[in-house]
């Protein structure tokens, strides 16, 4: 019966995970939207910071993407014993 606990609350933690996950992939990639439509009127030094942070902004939606995985992997593959 403990076990059935620890279970259901780790699916609960990863449902939650899950949901922070998806809309941190959401946000980076709205974000990244809005700086290729700006950058257009840039001069050449502030397009390259804009690539450089472009750049940190994909590996931040990499890491959510990772755990994203892992939340669903949790929430959906753990069979109830």
């Amino acid at each position: 019966m403990n076990e059935k606990k620890v279970q259901a609350s780790l699916k609960a933690i990863a449902k939650n995970l899950l949901v922070e996950c998806e809309e941190g992939v959401k946000r980076c990639d709205e974000i990244e939207m809005e700086w290729i439509k700006e950058e257009k009127g840039l001069q050449d030094e502030e397009k390259r910071e804009v690539k450089e942070v472009s750049e940190w902004l994909r590996m931040i939606r990499e890491i959510w993407k990772g755990e994203e995985i892992i939340a669903r992997s949790i929430s959906e593959g753990q069979d109830d014993r």
